[in-house]
């Protein structure tokens, strides 16, 4: 009987509770625990560097107890070594899972050498590209540091995974999971760490609502971009409707952009799960790229129908000093702390990093007469903290309109977060009519899920 690789089905192979993760864990920590070689050193300290910026939060502020440190020994915690080596290993099952999508028929190499080839020619791109896609991965990522340091040990534990994979089947492309990663990534990272980064990932039934909410039913002549894709989750639902319009309909139209590499690994994953085999069928470029949301100039300084997303939810006062400081002028600009004492205002509430991503991409990527629809905190329409937000940018250019809000405080759709949630949908080149529609949802007595409350 064929085996389906699902979301839980890769929690159980590969999540915080599998033997192959742990032993896996405690090989590629100790490597670099021992480590001399200087390519895989500067690798770790350049995901250090990389990492920081992603998350906006220095490493020494981040704290785990030795139990949350799983696959490690008694005395060998070291967090940031331990995290590097997490994310070592989901990258790679990241990367094999898409090298399942251009070759189905995958076989284990049977010998340390052949598996070093074999992964080598998977962390350089080569079978990517001979395959039409020219930039799944471009070339070795900050994550292929374990060629460097090859032993028969490593060698064992990686055969262990690529044969994991191997005797699994992807799904049909009809019937791919929208995010098919998702759950694993957010299983192999204890719920406290991800809530101290901001890393809160949608729901597909919430993202396939949003969707819903700002009017985008996958339309081949419009445009969507997600600024803070995270896993991909956005452009997977989005993707899925722009193909009900046939195969051919993808020409790049669903664009994402993160900071964090990894994220950007896994969107362009998902972009190739969700295409399967037109992946291969013709020449490829994922429109998924690295970059600040914030900071960066949009490739081709390009303006798009949709804007959808859930961007980070990171305060101000976690962020690193650094990035403070290269953003104040537009916190200012875009008038998030409208008072002159820019510090002052920190004591009437806690200003979010979600809320300028918000502004900057309404105001640099959104289309005039497009729409918005981010995943943000109720918070912000209720605290001094987002009074200066709740004017949208009044009275500097093209108006804006606040469409709807939806408060979705008592159904909680992120596990163990306890943040109050909310959808903001907003419009470029209108004017609001008050009152503004702000519907509450409730989880009705028995529900396993949410339902849209009644128009």
């Amino acid at each position: 009987m064929t085996q389906f690789l699902s979301p839980a089905g890769l929690v159980q192979l590969f999540g915080r509770r599998a033997a192959v993760t742990h032993s896996s864990l405690s090989v590629l920590s100790g490597l670099l625990a021992s480590q001399q070689d200087p390519a895989a050193i500067n690798q770790w300290a350049a995901w250090q560097q990389v990492f920081q910026q992603a998350v906006g939060i220095p490493l020494d502020k981040l704290k785990l107890s030795q139990r949350q440190l799983y696959g490690l020994a008694e005395g060998e915690a070291n967090l940031s070594r331990w995290l590097f080596a997490v994310q070592t290993y989901y990258a790679l099952i990241v990367k094999l899972l898409a090298y399942r999508t251009i070759v189905p028929a995958m076989t284990v190499p049977m010998s340390p050498p052949a598996c070093a080839r074999f992964l080598m020619n998977i962390e350089t791109g080569v079978v990517f590209r001979d395959a039409g896609i020219a930039n799944f991965l471009e070339t070795r990522d900050i994550f292929s540091w374990y060629l460097d340091v090859w032993t028969p040990a490593l060698a064992t534990q990686l055969t262990s995974i690529i044969t994991r994979i191997a005797e699994r089947q992807l799904p049909p492309t009809r019937h791919m999971p929208r995010d098919l990663l998702q759950q694993l990534y957010q299983d192999l990272l204890p719920p406290s760490l991800r809530h101290r980064l901001g890393e809160y990932y949608t729901p597909s039934w919430l993202a396939t609502y949003l969707l819903d909410r700002i009017g985008y039913h996958g339309d081949p002549n419009t445009t969507l971009l997600d600024p803070s894709c995270g896993s991909g989750v956005f452009l997977a639902c989005a993707l899925n409707r722009l193909r009900q319009h046939g195969p051919d309909s993808y020409s790049g139209q669903i664009v994402g952009f993160d900071l964090n590499p990894l994220a950007v690994l896994s969107t362009r994953a998902n972009y190739l799960l969700m295409l399967g085999n037109d992946a291969i069928q013709s020449p490829h470029h994922i429109p998924v790229y690295q970059m600040d949301t914030i900071l960066d100039t949009p490739p081709e300084n390009r303006r798009y129908d949709y804007v959808v997303g859930n961007p980070p939810w990171v305060n101000w006062q976690s962020l690193m000093p650094s990035y403070r400081e290269k953003t104040r002028a537009l916190w200012h600009h875009y008038r998030l702390f409208p008072h002159r004492d820019f510090e002052s205002i920190l004591g009437k509430g806690k200003k979010d990093l979600s809320l300028l991503m918000t502004m900057v991409a309404l105001d640099c990527y959104l289309a005039e007469t497009g729409r918005l629809g981010f995943v943000i905190t109720a918070a912000v329409f209720k605290t001094a903290a987002g009074q200066g937000f709740r004017e949208f940018g009044q009275g500097q250019g093209t108006p804006i309109e606040v469409i709807a809000v939806d408060d979705l405080s008592t159904i909680k759709p992120f596990a163990k977060a306890q943040n109050r949630t909310a959808l903001v949908i907003l419009g470029k080149g209108g004017q609001t009519t008050y009152p503004v529609p702000y519907t509450r949802w409730r989880l009705k007595p028995g529900a396993k899920r949410p339902s849209p409350p009644p128009a």
